[in-house]
């Protein structure tokens, strides 16, 4: 078959069929194009899927809202508070443009809009998950 003529059909392109017991033609062209055309949906198919569920990123809001409903974090704050502090949870997250799954923070708590003395200082991890679909507290220490 000469080269301009490939990809065209014609009856000169098929198999008699008399030794495997199919009786008529079958196009070789036709054959060959379905044979590509399968494996290439099979491979766009396999290859294609949904990219993995990114995690969302925490918002302070988010992280202000968990700690206020954590019952440790919410007694430890009425000891500072009965101490006489003006504090406050305040937390600056991280960059999360890599969508971390746990989010440490070592300074959780501000007096007076400055860091809080080491003795009324907490930390706080954050842990996403997945099962539940939100963000929970991991960990928190005072």
């Amino acid at each position: 078959m000469p080269i301009s003529d490939f990809g065209r059909f014609t009856w000169s392109n098929t198999i008699e069929g008399s030794d495997s017991g199919v009786s008529g033609r079958m196009p070789v062209v036709i054959n060959t194009y379905r044979s590509f055309a399968l494996a290439v949906a099979f491979v766009a198919g396999t290859s294609c899927g949904p990219p993995p569920p990114t995690t969302p990123s925490l918002t302070p809001l988010q992280a202000q809202e968990l700690l206020n409903q954590n019952n440790k974090a919410q007694d430890w704050m009425k000891f500072i508070q009965n101490q006489g502090g003006s504090c406050r949870y305040s937390i600056d997250l991280p960059d999360q443009s890599a969508h971390p799954a746990t989010i440490d923070i070592d300074h959780a708590v501000t007096c007076g809009g400055r860091p809080a003395p080491k003795m009324f200082n907490a930390s706080v991890s954050f842990g996403y998950d997945k099962a539940a679909g939100r963000w929970v507290i991991t960990r928190f220490s005072s």
